[in-house]
């Protein structure tokens, strides 16, 4: 397992797309997060139920 980060225009998308041309599975924690708390999911009712 690999741990890819860095700042913004580091590179993290390249070196992504290259594992993946190399038949490695990637996983986006940034697109999960998004998916997670999306307009209208579950997760964000429950967060906003919170907050509020």
């Amino acid at each position: 397992m690999v741990g890819l980060t860095g700042g913004i225009g580091s590179g993290k998308s390249a070196a992504s797309a290259w594992f993946a041309e190399q038949g490695i599975d990637i996983i986006d924690a940034d697109v999960i997060a998004h998916e997670t708390v999306a307009k209208g999911s579950a997760t964000l009712q429950k967060i906003q139920k919170k907050i509020w």
